[in-house]
């Protein structure tokens, strides 16, 4: 689980997650591993984003038309990498030429 806040909590602050340890001893390492590959993973997924806008563009927005949601600039980042991870996985492209 990962104990992460709004609030920076200190060191020696129990942790959030409930597991009774201080955070240094739980989770704090996990959280600054998360802090350190977050912003890798946001420009990969924009990269992701134009590559598909570039050259399946109707894929990409009937994919957004079935996910149910809507996706767009203002979207949480929670849910845009809940859909981003569908659509990479589980998606099924129609007419797909190589």
């Amino acid at each position: 689980m990962y104990c992460i806040s709004k609030l920076e909590l200190n060191r020696n602050d129990p942790c959030q997650c409930g597991s009774g340890l201080k955070y240094k001893h739980c989770c704090l390492k996990t959280h600054q591993e998360r802090k350190r590959w977050e912003g890798l993973e946001n420009n990969l997924r924009e990269s992701i984003t134009d590559y598909w806008q570039e050259f399946h563009e109707n894929d990409l927005y009937n994919a957004i038309n079935i996910y149910g949601k809507i996706i767009d600039k203002n979207t949480e980042v929670t849910e845009c990498r809940l859909f981003f991870d569908w659509f990479i996985h589980d998606y099924i492209l129609n007419n797909i030429s190589s």
